[in-house]
């Protein structure tokens, strides 16, 4: 029987020519003491830049802003899906800076129904990247 362990390993976290170096390790673990890699990520931010990245902040209305961290000014996309993978709606690209930037979503589809309360994913293609974040609606 093989098992999962529920931590995590830093293999590396070097900063070199201008990036630093992050690789994350899940590993397996076998009843005979083996251990295998499950999952291996890697994430290569520029050194003194902030990461890429992106969190759903939900208000009680419904409304959500979209935090995105990013690099470098690019323009983004943001779209939101349903659990069944149907992509609710996608909010006009917007041109963010160095930072953090929030973009709105007043909780509404693209017919300008409000959509009911429930788990969804929001996803942001932006700078030859995807980002995605879970977030709950409240209603």
């Amino acid at each position: 029987m093989t098992t999962a362990e529920s931590h995590a390993i830093t293999d590396a976290d070097v900063c070199r020519d201008g990036a630093r170096d992050r690789t994350y390790t899940i590993w397996m673990r076998d009843d005979a003491g083996g251990r295998y890699p499950l999952v291996q990520r890697s994430h290569t931010p520029l050194c003194g830049v902030p990461a890429w990245s992106l969190r759903a902040a939900v208000d009680a209305g419904g409304g959500v802003d979209f935090l995105l961290q990013a690099a470098r000014p690019a323009t983004v996309v943001v779209e939101v899906f349903d659990l069944a993978g149907r992509r609710v709606i996608a909010l006009p690209a917007a041109q963010v800076a160095t930072g953090e930037t929030s973009l709105g979503w007043d909780g509404r589809d693209d017919r300008g129904r409000a959509v009911p309360g429930g788990k969804y994913v929001a996803r942001c293609v932006t700078d030859g990247r995807t980002l995605s974040a879970p977030f709950v609606v409240l209603r």
